[in-house]
């Protein structure tokens, strides 16, 4: 995002100046923030538009076929640390 922004600010002043050489308007600089707000908006709303796609996909195609492999890793982990308490457990009492 911060390429993004400093890339668009760089754009903006070249513009500015290009247009403060030809104009003497001191509304340039102005117009050229208003310019610099919108495209920030538009870029963060399209951002937040990707970030809810990739929100969706993750709960519609990933978490669907992780789940499974998470619960059986899981059990897995459960099952070995009862195991290791019942060995430690039963070679302490001995």
């Amino acid at each position: 995002m911060s390429k993004l922004a400093l890339f668009v600010l760089v754009i903006v002043l070249q513009a500015c100046a290009i247009m403060a050489d030809s104009d003497d308007d001191p509304g340039v600089l102005e117009r050229a923030k208003e310019a610099y707000r919108e495209l920030k908006s538009r870029v963060v709303n399209a951002g937040s538009v990707v970030a809810d796609f990739a929100e969706m996909y993750y709960d519609e195609h990933v978490k669907p076929v992780a789940d499974p492999y998470i619960q059986w890793a899981k059990e897995k982990a459960g099952s070995l640390w009862e195991r290791v308490k019942k060995r430690v457990s039963s070679s302490a009492s001995d």
